[in-house]
């Protein structure tokens, strides 16, 4: 809370904090305060593309994971 005083009288106001979300330079950027490995992203695009994949094949992504497992 943020506190405003003036005088005797005192105001409480919730503090708006950022999100994780912010869009920079028309980019939506997800802000963790600390660096992600490339790794993290690079399965996850691996992932997608593969999922996507099999989408287009008409199959169902849910078989592909278990596959893997």
């Amino acid at each position: 809370m943020e506190v405003e005083s003036a005088g005797e009288q005192i105001t409480l106001r919730p503090v708006r904090g950022t999100g994780a979300l912010a869009k920079e330079h028309g980019v939506w950027v997800f802000r963790i305060g600390k660096p992600l490995p490339a790794s993290v992203t690079d399965e996850l695009l691996q992932r997608i593309r593969e999922e996507r994949d099999l989408a287009n094949l008409g199959e169902d992504a849910s078989q592909s994971t278990r596959k893997r497992e």
